[in-house]
């Protein structure tokens, strides 16, 4: 079952959320957004249509930052010096120590009312 959203990336040198995040080197030209559909594991633009595996992307700010975003296809594990700087559902965006983002699921484990 897809679940497509707007993919959005956290600027570790701003320190911004950017939600219109456009595909680089679209074919189709500017104004493209970039969307994630975290359970199908994909990413795809807007504009082109065109879509592609997650892994690892990177992510070009207008403060001129360049980083990496991991995307993770199994359950984010939160490791000590670990910041959770957001979450959308099931989808949970977690700033490593080392100053990667990683997006991936959010487990819950055992949970019984």
């Amino acid at each position: 079952m897809s679940n497509w959203q707007k993919a959005k990336v956290y600027c570790r040198k701003c320190r911004q959320w950017k939600s219109d995040v456009g595909h680089r080197n679209c074919p189709k030209g500017s104004g493209s957004i970039t969307w994630i559909d975290i359970e199908e594991f994909k990413m795809g633009c807007g504009k082109c249509n065109s879509t592609w595996a997650l892994g690892t992307n990177v992510f070009y700010c207008g403060c001129g930052n360049v980083q990496e975003t991991e995307y993770q296809d199994l359950a984010v594990v939160i490791e000590a010096g670990d910041q959770i700087i957001a979450s959308d559902g099931d989808v949970i965006y977690v700033l490593r120590r080392s100053g990667t983002v990683v997006v991936g699921r959010r487990s819950y484990s055992d949970f019984s009312y």
